[in-house]
């Protein structure tokens, strides 16, 4: 029987006459169902790549290393690797979306290929952006120069950044447009 939060070692063994068993005492583990809690970033661009950090609920395992589980993440049927960080959380990567207008997937994850979490949350693919215009085009070395940009598919955002060659900045503000 599973007992809450433990899944207990079964020992497995074959037979090809129902009489003889190898004694090889593997291991198979019972285990309670994952269950998904949270996920941050809850959106990132259409070509993937989104390191998204997972929350799940505490697993109590038996096998002290998290490193034995085959879990997967799965978005709209495509399964993607990742792995514990922590007893209750962990991280995989987005796949590319199918559009380059972006849109909305469920997230799941799968410990072994077979089972499926009942509890998903919702990713955002964010479409492509494009840049139409950037004005002013120069600014002084010392930098503090505020510069508009003007794109396609620019949305609304508290969390926006810019980047310049490798200096990465806050957006003082992102509006639709």
């Amino acid at each position: 029987e599973l007992q809450a939060g433990h899944g207990p070692m079964l020992p497995v063994e074959v037979t090809f006459d129902d009489q003889h068993f190898t004694n090889d005492r593997s291991l198979f583990e019972l285990m309670e169902p994952i269950s998904v809690i949270d996920f941050a970033p809850t959106h990132g661009p259409y070509y993937g790549g989104t390191r998204l950090t997972v929350l799940v609920a505490p697993m109590y395992r038996m096998l002290t290393t998290l490193f034995n589980y085959d879990v997967n993440c799965l978005f709209s049927g495509v399964e993607v690797a990742a792995r514990f960080i922590g007893n209750s959380t962990l991280e995989c990567f987005t796949p590319p979306y199918v559009h380059l207008n972006g849109g909305k997937v469920f997230m799941f994850l799968t410990l072994n290929g077979q089972q499926i979490t009942t509890t998903s949350l919702q990713f955002t693919y964010e479409p492509a952006v494009g840049i139409y215009r950037i004005h002013p085009t120069f600014g002084a070395v010392e930098g503090n120069t505020v510069v508009n940009i003007t794109g396609d598919a620019i949305k609304s955002s508290v969390d926006a950044f810019c980047r310049f060659d490798d200096e990465v900045v806050v957006a003082d503000l992102c509006v639709d447009g």
